[in-house]
């Protein structure tokens, strides 16, 4: 056990709490958080839809369940199809010039290709983004994908205020094997990288329900 990454606030986008029931999870949480999550919206042919709450200044959980509504979908976004039980799978950090800057990096940070994505919100608008494809393995996705908000509009900023992000903690039982992936990518993002323990584990918020009952794999 070896790492813990403090994230500069400016770059962390948002944290992706998969789902096999989003109005079960919603719930949850409203009782663990004393929010309730906002409606977000569906994502055309991936087969999820989501909620959110907002834990700092544009980053914000996302909580992302099946879509009833694109019922034919395979497979189904993060893998959500085979969960049990709800659990964080991944992060996101927020990135200008996303093309650029993927071909620019060294192979060996190993991003995933980069996609377009848009969704509808419940006043109408349209939120639309690039994206890496975040890379999982066995369901889990310790290395964050990278995203770009096309327009001035930021999920973050009409989400329901819930608790502020304090830390993100990040465990994984063989540390050598992420931190080759992710050293280059870490430089490039001038993101803050200490001495840490090693599996993606919790998040820890101003709230102390999450801290004594934490979000982990």
């Amino acid at each position: 056990m070896s790492t813990l990454w403090f994230l500069r606030e400016a770059l962390l986008d948002h944290l992706v709490y998969a789902t096999p029931d989003l109005e079960t999870t919603c719930r949850d949480l409203e009782i663990r958080l004393g929010v309730r999550a906002s409606a977000g919206g569906q994502h055309p042919g991936r087969g999820t839809r989501n909620a959110l709450i907002s834990i700092g200044p544009r980053a914000y959980l996302e909580i992302i369940g099946p879509d009833s509504l694109q019922p034919e979908t395979r497979p189904v976004w993060f893998g959500i199809d085979q969960l049990t039980a709800p659990k964080l799978v991944t992060w996101a950090v927020r990135i200008g010039r996303l093309e650029a800057f993927v071909k620019e990096i060294s192979p060996n940070a190993k991003v995933g290709i980069v996609r377009s994505g848009s969704r509808k919100t419940p006043e109408g608008a349209t939120l639309s983004w690039q994206l890496t494809e975040p890379q999982l393995v066995q369901g889990v996705g310790l290395v964050p994908f990278l995203i770009e908000w096309n327009s001035g509009r930021h999920p973050a900023d009409s989400a329901v205020t819930g608790p502020r992000l304090i830390q993100l903690r990040i465990e994984h039982p063989e540390p050598e094997l992420i931190r080759k992936f992710e050293c280059e990518f870490f430089d490039e993002t001038n993101s803050k990288t200490l001495p840490y323990y090693s599996r993606l584990k919790q998040i820890s918020t101003s709230s102390s329900a999450i801290l004594n009952s934490p979000m982990h794999f």
